[in-house]
């Protein structure tokens, strides 16, 4: 008799444990339905001929990515789908960033973008992003999700220094119709106050310089210039920018890269700038031109 109670038991709690877990998966299942679904729609962000409607799914995006963002299951679901937003993922899978931009019909750009941290590790997970308001010197400035430097992440980099993380972003801005920016900057989670954009780490050749928290480059809108990392060698490489008549020193509109470039070395935890040395042309100098 007691045994036949203990296997009445067990089957009971397998039916309940079975129908939990089913009811979970399709929760789930209709979580990244849904997802999917915004993923279509924000397609008339960069595809619509109307301004209007642009911009409204810009900013209904934004709303609707906070709402699902702020599921702590939210973490696990595939963001594939999206093909116009920018969706970032750090290797140690702590880390996912969100970015996307409106171009106005004039040729101004607003960018919008959600952190989201992996609640395995974080009790406090998804973070808006808000852009700065206010003026600031933003070679010097830390900030964070609701001071936010806004761009457009195409890339990450993650490294450690003294058992801390850090995620190195390279980002893109077009600020106005004759003006773009690229962004290099640290991104690291500090337990009190939360992700911190920006750190003191970017050296110039002389190290007695104040290091810089970020590095904004200003160049003309029909230029085209380099910015990225190279992971394998830790090695941040840009394209030198130079004013194209000496008149307009200072104008950035008339900024282009002259053809050399500008290189970081990371060594002990800062990004160091350095003289490229003369080996570095060859392949690496044709694969940098070929992107």
């Amino acid at each position: 008799m007691a045994f036949n109670k203990s296997m009445k038991f067990i089957a009971i709690l397998v039916f309940w444990l079975t129908f939990v877990s089913s009811l979970h998966a399709q929760k789930d299942t209709a979580l990244q339905s849904r997802v999917n679904r915004l993923a279509y729609n924000a397609i008339r962000i960069t595809y619509s001929p109307i301004q209007e409607i642009r911009k409204y799914a810009a900013a209904s995006l934004y709303d609707s990515l906070e709402e699902i963002l702020s599921l702590e299951q939210s973490y696990l679901l595939s963001f594939d789908s999206f093909k116009n937003v920018s969706v970032l993922a750090s290797d140690d899978d702590r880390v996912k960033i969100f970015t996307w931009n409106y171009i106005s019909d004039s040729g101004y750009f607003t960018v919008y973008g959600c952190l989201l941290l992996n609640p395995k590790y974080h009790q406090e997970y998804f973070y808006a992003l808000k852009p700065f308001t206010k003026a600031i010197d933003t070679n010097y400035q830390v900030l964070n999700a609701n001071n936010w430097y806004p761009a457009l992440y195409y890339d990450i980099f993650q490294y450690k220094y003294k058992r801390k993380c850090y995620y190195l972003l390279t980002g893109f801005n077009g600020t106005n119709p004759w003006l773009d920016e690229r962004l290099v900057e640290i991104l690291h989670i500090d337990k009190r106050d939360g992700p911190q954009f920006g750190l003191p780490v970017f050296f110039g050749v002389k190290e007695r310089e104040k290091p810089k928290s970020r590095l904004v480059f200003k160049y003309a809108t029909e230029a085209t210039m380099v910015c990225r990392v190279e992971k394998k060698d830790k090695v941040l490489v840009v394209s030198h920018l130079v004013p194209v008549r000496w008149q307009r020193h200072g104008d950035f509109e008339y900024y282009a890269p002259d053809g050399t470039y500008d290189v970081f070395r990371y060594k002990k935890g800062k990004w160091q700038r350095f003289d490229m040395p003369m080996n570095f042309q060859g392949n690496q100098r044709e694969r940098l031109e070929a992107e």
